[in-house]
């Protein structure tokens, strides 16, 4: 008695290579894909490390505006929540007046330190440590940029800090 061997079915074996192929190609991508979603956090926070520096930047040039505007007014800063307006005049585009990580419709991102409406610049007597500018609106600083927010001070240099520097009387609001 001979054995009959029953021949394979040809779909069976189309079905395997379908499957393979499936396999070499979507493994990859799906590799890829977990990799991008993983490291999406990093880029985020890169990207944020770029729109911080922008920011700073705008800062740094309102502060050379507003020290203009005081060598032409008697040393005196611009008095109150106005003082963009005041600047009109001495700020050459008003992009700087908007930080590229604020997403609201107000006409400016940032503050000025009330406590320097219209104050002399001779009355400061530590400009180093004088903030004339933050994040935010007049009185409430914005933690914008990942947990912190960007501060100029009275002799032009910016700096980012989690907290609001000692004697800067501010809310903290965090976005």
């Amino acid at each position: 008695m001979t054995e009959q061997r029953r021949p394979r079915d040809p779909s069976i074996r189309r079905q395997w290579a379908v499957l393979n192929e499936h396999v070499l190609w979507w493994a990859p991508l799906a590799l890829i894909i977990a990799f991008i979603m993983l490291s999406y956090p990093t880029f985020a926070r890169i990207r944020e490390q770029g729109r911080q520096q922008s920011c700073a930047a705008n800062l740094e040039s309102i502060a050379a505006s507003t020290l203009r505007y005081a060598r032409d007014h008697d040393g005196r800063l611009p008095d109150g929540t106005d003082w963009d307006r005041q600047l009109e005049g001495y700020i050459l585009n008003r992009r700087v007046l908007r930080c590229p990580s604020d997403r609201t419709d107000a006409p400016t991102s940032y503050g000025m330190n009330p406590a320097l409406y219209g104050a002399s610049d001779q009355d400061i007597e530590q400009p180093a440590l004088t903030v004339l500018y933050h994040d935010g609106r007049d009185g409430v600083v914005v933690q914008r940029h990942n947990g912190g927010a960007n501060y100029v001070f009275a002799d032009g240099h910016c700096q980012w800090l989690r907290y609001p520097p000692d004697g800067v009387l501010v809310s903290v609001e965090e976005r």
